[in-house]
């Protein structure tokens, strides 16, 4: 069985396992101390809906034409879910995926909870200027603690996703899960508990230099104009980063849940462990938040695998990849045939510690622009 959880927007930096002195990630550091970490996986287009297709379809973004968060991409294309289901497996999909509503599946068999449209009021996303889930100053203005939809969604989705493991019969198929989270995504908004304790343990932060801002890239400085943070204080910005360190420590306890429904179940020793989000967040890096860019923060993700007694335990990866090389791992894996025609390869056989001697260690990401971003692309 596979059970792989995509988190929404998680900073590749932040967690323990990562180095990361004070936010608490205890779930993912043990999942991590029991499998594989891989430390340059990189998704292939730094926003939500085009870096999802991409990783089911094992293509890039613009092989299937999906370059915004509206895309909608053909049912005729192949993904790891269809190849699943042609190997046999019940193919679940459980939460968030941004598919379009014209095909919601792409070659689940089911799904067994829906996206999270809907799932914040609307007086709480507000809208334009004031969207407190979008690319936008006031996103970062406003953070600060209570609760949102979010959060109650992501919860609802781990909840579906652990009843779903633990009712699981011997007769059953063997199944693939993609269980999908909203958080850490904005809004930067957290229990108070949590907000509480970050705000006494970030130091504070200091204003960017006019050097270094002067300095910057030319497209860089339009991205930062367009979206105001250069404007931000360095108390507003410590303040959303203490959100942004609560969601995180939050979509770890939801792993946890997972982790536990797994090593408690009827099949725990035959059911592999997958952690990863579609793109990273700058949380603050460069001074800067969210995604639509190519720093590490942003392109790059947090990417965990755990099988205990068969991958190596502990261990970390620092070869080279891709989401879009996930779905392939997973078919090799499940022993399942390979997509046809597609860009991403297995590296399964890092899991085990054994080397690929051909592998190209390089990675393409793309970005169709945002905002008035000029299109762009990184190797």
């Amino acid at each position: 069985n596979i059970v792989l959880i995509m988190s929404d927007q998680h900073n590749p930096h932040s967690l323990g396992c990562a180095g990361d002195p004070l936010v608490r990630t205890p779930n993912l550091d043990a999942l991590a101390a029991s499998g594989v970490r891989m430390t340059n996986t990189y998704c292939a287009h730094p926003l939500c809906a085009p870096s999802r297709a991409a990783f089911l379809s094992a293509q890039y973004p613009s092989d299937i034409d999906v370059f915004d968060n509206g895309g909608r991409w053909s049912s005729d294309t192949p993904t790891f879910a269809h190849a699943l289901g042609g190997a046999g497996y019940e193919a679940i999909l459980c939460g968030r995926m941004h598919l379009a509503d014209s095909d919601p599946f792409h070659g689940f068999e089911r799904r067994i909870h829906g996206d999270a449209g809907g799932a914040v009021a609307s007086e709480i996303l507000g809208s334009g200027r004031n969207r407190t889930n979008g690319q936008t100053r006031y996103a970062v203005e406003v953070a600060g603690h209570g609760k949102t939809g979010f959060q109650a969604f992501d919860r609802s989705v781990t909840d579906t996703a652990c009843d779903f493991i633990g009712g699981r019969l011997p007769e059953d198929r063997p199944f693939g899960m993609v269980v999908g989270w909203m958080l850490p995504h904005n809004p930067l908004v957290c229990t108070k508990e949590r907000f509480d304790y970050y705000m006494a343990n970030i130091p504070p932060l200091e204003p960017e230099s006019q050097a270094y801002l002067s300095g910057l890239h030319p497209a860089l400085k339009v991205w930062r104009n367009r979206r105001g943070v250069s404007t931000l204080s360095p108390q507003q910005c410590r303040r959303a980063l203490a959100a942004y360190y609560g969601l995180v420590e939050e979509a770890d306890d939801n792993v946890g849940r997972i982790v536990h429904a797994v090593r408690n179940g009827p099949d725990a020793e035959n059911t592999i462990l997958i952690y990863i989000s579609d793109h990273g967040d700058m949380a603050h890096e460069h001074g800067m938040w969210w995604k639509s860019n190519f720093y590490e923060a942003a392109a790059n993700v947090p990417c965990i695998l755990s099988w205990p007694g068969h991958f190596s335990e502990g261990a970390v990866v620092d070869e080279i990849t891709s989401l879009i090389d996930i779905g392939p791992t997973i078919l090799d894996l499940a022993s399942a045939a390979p997509l046809p025609d597609v860009s991403g390869r297995s590296f399964a056989r890092l899991l085990h510690g054994d080397p690929i001697p051909d592998w190209p260690n390089e990675v393409f990401c793309e970005y169709s622009g945002l905002l008035g971003d000029q299109p762009s692309c990184m190797v």
